[in-house]
């Protein structure tokens, strides 16, 4: 597919959505990005998660600056987790799609430009996800290609793999599908694989349109950091075997191999660790 500019000067039917907590100093960052977008998101919804430094109020000073029609506030007023914060922006959602962004990350200024005109011309595609950059401050913003692939990811090998950042993911917001409530490790991927269940696949576009300042497997790869997202992807696996997406054996033989995963990332965590002392 080829990337062009042509609706530049019109805005997209997306609801953009931003769970913050404690995030005084990357939110103005994050929201520049969804307001310098090429194609403008119609909205951005703003969901404070029960933040105890000052980001509620920078929220409020950038919806002075953006304007109370365009950039919406809703205040959780406890720490209810990152999944019921997505959830509860998502039903304030009153767009054809949806689309997610960490308030410490950011957008390439042409993500949703191109990624709403992928699904607005596929209009059977669910859910879609861009690739990203891990990137520092001094990075530019990347130059994209003219033309991309896409992929179609289906459960059986979505299960194996998360390909997907959850800034990169856009969604159609009428389907029933939720992050799950209570959980903030692996439920995005949870949740990709839910809809590919239900709906038969999830589509990857094959460019960096999401920007990342940390890297994925946290900040500093800390071994208790692993070992948590490792229990959310072992609790995916039994969450398919109970509501009868996979049998025992599958549900079994995934953790077995995600445990084996998990020990790869550990014993590079201690190289790396060892050459940097």
């Amino acid at each position: 597919m080829t990337v062009t500019n042509s609706m530049a000067n019109e805005v997209a039917s997306v609801s953009a959505i931003i769970p913050c907590y404690n995030s005084v100093s990357t939110l103005e960052r994050a929201v520049s990005s969804v307001a310098k977008q090429t194609l403008r998101p119609a909205e951005l919804v703003l969901v404070d998660d029960g933040s105890t430094d000052s980001t509620v109020d920078l929220m409020y000073e950038l919806q002075k600056k953006y304007g109370i029609d365009w950039l919406h506030i809703i205040e959780l007023g406890a720490d209810l987790g990152v999944s019921t914060a997505r959830n509860t922006g998502w039903e304030k959602a009153s767009q054809k799609y949806v689309a997610f962004l960490d308030s410490d990350d950011s957008w390439h200024s042409r993500k949703i430009e191109i990624q709403y005109k992928f699904m607005s011309q596929n209009q059977k595609v669910i859910m879609s996800g861009t690739g990203f950059n891990i990137i520092n401050e001094k990075n530019k913003e990347a130059v994209l290609d003219e033309r991309f692939e896409t992929k179609e990811w289906f459960p059986k090998k979505l299960i194996f793999k998360n390909p997907f950042v959850t800034p990169g993911v856009m969604i159609r917001a009428d389907i029933n599908e939720r992050f799950q409530a209570g959980r903030s490790d692996m439920d995005d991927h949870l949740l990709w694989l839910e809809i590919a269940f239900n709906h038969g696949s999830v589509t990857g576009i094959k460019l960096p349109l999401a920007s990342l300042y940390k890297a994925q497997w946290g900040e500093g790869g800390l071994a208790s950091r692993l070992w948590t997202m490792e229990k959310g992807e072992l609790k995916n696996y039994w969450y398919l075997r109970a509501t009868k997406r996979i049998s025992v054996l599958s549900a079994l033989a995934l953790s077995f191999f995600s445990l084996a995963k998990f020990g790869r990332r550990l014993f590079i965590r201690h190289v790396l660790n060892r050459s940097s002392g």
